[in-house]
């Protein structure tokens, strides 16, 4: 009989109980049904209750398994699709056999990842939305602990709309999920599972959106040592799923000042070229040949994004070679802040840190940077006595900064009201970033926003 309750021990190194009682505990465990006669009055009882237990069980599990999605939710991850054709043939098991639970909770979670990843969804020949699908239903099918783990995924964005706190529902699903995930990391199966990575992934997601520093650190160190389990097996960790951990490895860096987890650099016999345009942008590079590295290859990435918006032949991203490169940007500019670079230098170093950080985003509300929110005032602040080639730079680096973490109604806006003119109009703006990191499909939207919202602050602000 499966067990439904759990006792928690605390062991030495070698498995042994160190608690006193503990043996006792585990006897009484053991001896749970044993002699028991089954026409007895405390049998009777017992089944009585539990009857009643699993009846209120399932009266629950229907309240929590259809939640009603927030108009909040709605607004922040789009809309819904109302059906998904799937190709049921392609899934490999009877589909029949999921609940209509599942299917509605693939969709949202679909709708949640859209906006969670913007470049998978618009970088893929295939249609996303099927072939996701179809790999979600499939992975529910195999593992169960994926299913409460794209409940709780759901359910974060459900409580982040509602408040701050992580709801009584939420909490339940994710001790439930640690339990399972617990047990699995103890075969070497479990440790070298994609769906293992994928719901570890999960879990980050959750601990960040509440901005648990903690939790994220413990999830991201058992994610190396799994990585490094992983290295004696055939086949490598997918590219596209290792830039989605790297992500959050990025954010936690610059939330708390600690190193990567992940600071993997991959070396190229030369880097993209031809791409250092105006001639101004030279001269906050020559400072540092790293500085220059990752300049050239952010701007190559952003051409090319901006590039297949509106070209007809459509080229797939190559998520090997994007990984590798934003790993080693992200990698590069993180190890030359010990240094002391001049203030021009420093903000193009902090606005790459800062495009970095949105390649991916929250579909809720900015990413927690506080010591990295620090670090752009500080560079803006220094950036406002300098001379006017460098506006351009400056306000690259506050929109940047406003899209990855800054707050538009603190300092920033009396920084704004004194460095760009009144009359600077969004389009002079795109012409200006144009020239510095910046996709079009994941920048212009917000940082439009955000520049009408600083521009209509102006009579706030006291320069």
């Amino acid at each position: 009989m499966p067990a439904t309750e759990f006792t928690f021990l605390t062991v030495d190194g070698h498995g042994r109980p160190l608690e006193p009682g503990s043996r006792a505990s585990i006897r009484s465990r053991c001896m749970k049904g044993v002699n028991v006669r089954q026409d007895s009055r405390r049998s009777k009882r017992k089944a009585r209750k539990a009857s009643e237990t699993i009846a209120a069980t399932e009266s629950l599990s229907k309240n929590i398994e259809s939640p009603e999605i927030a108009s909040c939710q709605v607004t922040s991850c789009g809309p819904l699709s109302k059906s998904l054709q799937v190709r049921t043939d392609e899934l490999g098991f009877d589909s029949s056999r999921l609940p209509s639970t599942a299917w509605r909770l693939v969709v949202k979670f679909n709708a949640l990842l859209d906006v969670a990843y913007p470049l998978e969804t618009s970088f893929e020949n295939i249609d996303p939305q099927e072939y996701s699908m179809i790999d979600h239903l499939t992975l529910l099918n195999d593992n169960k602990t994926l299913l409460e783990s794209i409940f709780l995924a759901t359910y974060t964005v459900d409580d982040l709309c509602s408040g701050t706190k992580l709801s009584p529902r939420s909490q339940r699903i994710l001790c439930t999920i640690l339990s399972s995930l617990n047990r699995s990391l103890g075969y070497a199966s479990g440790q070298q599972s994609y769906t293992t990575i994928f719901i570890i992934l999960i879990l980050l997601f959750a601990a960040e959106s509440f901005r648990d520093f903690d939790a994220v650190s413990i999830h991201l160190d058992g994610l190396r040592k799994l990585l490094e389990l992983r290295e004696t097996k055939p086949v490598p960790l997918d590219s596209k799923l290792l830039f989605k951990i790297q992500q959050v490895d990025l954010r936690m860096s610059l939330a708390t000042g600690r190193p990567l987890y992940f600071p993997f650099h991959y070396y190229y016999p030369q880097a993209p070229a031809g791409i250092i345009r105006p001639p101004s942008v030279i001269h906050w590079l020559m400072v540092h040949p790293a500085l220059m590295a990752c300049y050239q290859t952010l701007q190559a990435l952003s051409n090319h994004a901006n590039q297949y918006r509106c070209s007809t032949l459509k080229k797939c991203l190559d998520w090997f070679y994007f990984q590798s490169q934003v790993s080693t940007g992200q990698t590069l500019l993180i190890g030359i802040g010990n240094g002391h670079l001049p203030v021009v230098s420093e903000a193009l170093r902090l606005g790459m840190l800062a495009f970095l950080s949105t390649l991916s985003r929250s579909p809720t509300r900015k990413a927690h940077l506080p010591i990295f929110a620090s670090q752009l005032e500080e560079c803006c602040l220094a950036m406002k006595q300098e001379q006017d080639p460098h506006k351009p730079l400056l306000i690259w680096l506050m929109l940047m900064g406003c899209i990855s973490t800054i707050d538009t109604s603190g300092w920033i806006s009396s920084a704004w009201s004194s460095s760009v003119p009144t009359d600077l109009s969004w389009e002079a703006v795109q012409k200006v970033v144009v020239e510095i990191p910046w996709i079009h499909m994941i920048h212009d939207e917000p940082g439009e926003r955000n520049y009408r919202h600083l521009q209509a602050r102006r009579d706030d602000c006291v320069s």
